[in-house]
């Protein structure tokens, strides 16, 4: 089943209960993943070397939220990642923080920006996009 069959299927529905909250951004997000290789888009003429039989694809939306056109590039970007991978054994660490320590970790460049992880020791001080920022995605 493709994504565009479910958002045609239920688009009326979705529309009539959040369209007034859309940016128009996610409207033309809709509108590309709703016609990604349907007969509503572009097609092309594709023609076999051998047989010379043609035939005609429709075209992707390559719009970055679509999952058919997007796992091409995801998979490279997930292989590049495993490369980088130092050969030790990662684990993860999860904590809550008291209510009252809250405000005081939210002014920590250390606990905002994981670009940052050795900002409080004075071994970095920008971060990788070139900003001293607060953003948790950035880098």
């Amino acid at each position: 089943m493709l994504l565009s069959s479910i958002i045609q299927t239920f688009e009326a529905e979705f529309l009539a209960n959040y369209q007034s909250t859309l940016l128009p951004s996610q409207r033309k997000a809709l509108t590309a993943l709703k016609q990604c290789r349907t007969t509503q888009s572009p097609v092309m003429l594709a023609q076999c070397d051998g047989c010379e039989k043609q035939i005609f694809i429709p075209h992707s939306c390559g719009h970055r939220n679509c999952p058919h056109c997007q796992h091409h590039e995801s998979q490279q970007w997930l292989e590049r990642q495993l490369q980088k991978q130092v050969p030790a054994e990662y684990f993860l660490l999860t904590f809550t923080l008291p209510a009252e320590l809250r405000p005081l970790a939210g002014q920590s460049r250390w606990y905002q920006c994981p670009a940052h992880p050795f900002a409080p020791l004075g071994l970095s001080s920008a971060c990788a996009c070139g900003d001293a920022c607060g953003n948790y995605r950035c880098g």
